[in-house]
């Protein structure tokens, strides 16, 4: 916005030039009016000579001139330095800059990992064998079938242990009947003592002691379910490595090597099966090898399919 004054020098004349030409002004009047002032006082004399005055007037002139130029370039000068003030405010202004334009980039969404499925259960080794004995008591248990499974399912029983043991008995490598093992020895009950043994697997003293359990008064390593877990897998591949033939482990694990082994001296080379069916071996051990894979059997119903069951088979044992 520019802001009209009134001076002497005019409208809107700025006051620095206004103040600049009223010097001038002043200056000539002043010259003149000394000129005039000299030329009355000083009467003229026969010696004085012509040309003074008129020189008086010519310096005095001169001097004014002089006086407004001065005052002139003063102003010029002031003029100036208001104007470069102005020019570099100007310059130094400038508009803020536009933000960068940022192009889009789709970006492709994470791929989503994949689920993995539960892992399948071990197929069975042992139970699909052809024997009538085997096939009787999978009769037994298909109609019995709330007695077994309250052992394994039971939150206390088998639904808390059962999992783990299957676990470690597959990496340890064993068959996976193994795992129902405790169903016939405990009811996979953890707590459990028996005559001979305790806890989930019923190990006896010795065995557990020779295996590295703690047996004492004061604590047993038998109601422990993993130690014992771990003990029995490794007294069952000894046994394995013994006799080279799953069903005579898995009956001296239940009566012992010694009958095992004096069965075998009877009858060299026989199979489980045949000392059972010449009765070389306890009643209960012989049931106890059957009553194991029938019961592995109805848990794992379509493994073993193809073998049809003899339903006029008698009920041994």
């Amino acid at each position: 916005m520019h802001v009209q004054t009134c001076t002497r020098g005019g409208v809107g004349t700025p006051p620095h030039a206004a103040s600049a030409g009223d010097a001038a002004l002043r200056g000539r009047a002043g010259v003149a009016r000394a000129t005039r002032t000299v030329g009355r006082s000083q009467p003229r004399t026969a010696g004085a000579i012509p040309g003074d005055g008129r020189r008086r007037h010519v310096v005095g002139l001169a001097r004014g001139r002089a006086i407004a130029l001065d005052t002139g370039m003063r102003a010029s000068s002031s003029l100036a330095v208001v104007a470069a003030l102005v020019l570099s405010a100007c310059a130094t202004i400038r508009p803020a800059p536009e933000p960068p334009i940022v192009a889009a980039v789709a970006v492709e969404p994470a791929p989503q990992a994949a689920v993995e499925p539960a892992p399948k259960e071990p197929e069975l080794q042992l139970a699909c064998v052809q024997e009538r004995s085997v096939d009787s008591w999978e009769r037994r248990y298909r109609t019995q079938r709330g007695h077994w499974e309250g052992h394994l399912e039971h939150p206390r029983r088998g639904g808390k242990y059962f999992p783990e043991v299957q676990r470690m008995v597959d990496e340890a490598g064993l068959p996976p009947e193994v795992a129902f093992l405790p169903t016939l020895e405990s009811g996979y009950r953890s707590d459990v003592r028996g005559l001979g043994g305790s806890g989930l697997w019923q190990l006896c003293a010795s065995t557990a002691r020779r295996y590295g359990l703690v047996v004492t008064p004061r604590r047993d390593d038998r109601l422990n379910p993993h130690l014992a877990t771990k003990a029995a897998i490794r007294y069952l591949q000894d046994l394995y490595e013994r006799y080279g033939d799953w069903p005579l482990a898995l009956a001296a694990y239940n009566a012992g090597e010694g009958r095992v082994d004096r069965a075998l001296r009877l009858s060299p080379g026989a199979t489980f099966w045949d000392l059972a069916e010449r009765g070389r071996l306890p009643p209960v051990t012989c049931a106890y090898v059957p009553k194991l894979l029938g019961l592995a059997r109805v848990a794992h119903p379509d493994d073993c399919d193809d073998d049809p069951i003899d339903d006029d088979a008698p009920e041994s044992f």
